[in-house]
């Protein structure tokens, strides 16, 4: 099976790489050189601004808010999500 590492498209200038402590290819790490960085739990459908998690142990995200992830486009939105939060909050 794929990994989402591998099936991602991100904006051009950007990077990606596996989260340092997950091993299912699931939690990805977004880069912009002299930026910052989101990361992204394809697992627990949350992202959150930064490299990791702001809780190990609990799903406390950006996405907190109450925003579900469901449907056949639910990992297209929470990769977009994360994208333009990264972009207002950063670029």
């Amino acid at each position: 099976m794929t990994s989402m590492l591998e099936k991602i498209i991100i904006p051009e200038g950007w990077t990606k790489e596996a989260f340092c402590r997950d091993n299912t290819g699931n939690v990805i790490v977004l880069n912009v050189p002299s930026q910052g960085s989101v990361t992204i739990d394809f697992n627990r459908r949350w992202w959150n601004l930064g490299y990791g998690y702001s809780s190990l142990f609990s799903d406390s995200g950006c996405n907190s808010a109450g925003k579900k992830y469901a449907g056949r486009t639910w990992r297209n939105d929470l990769l977009q999500d994360a994208i333009n939060a990264f972009k207002k909050a950063w670029i």
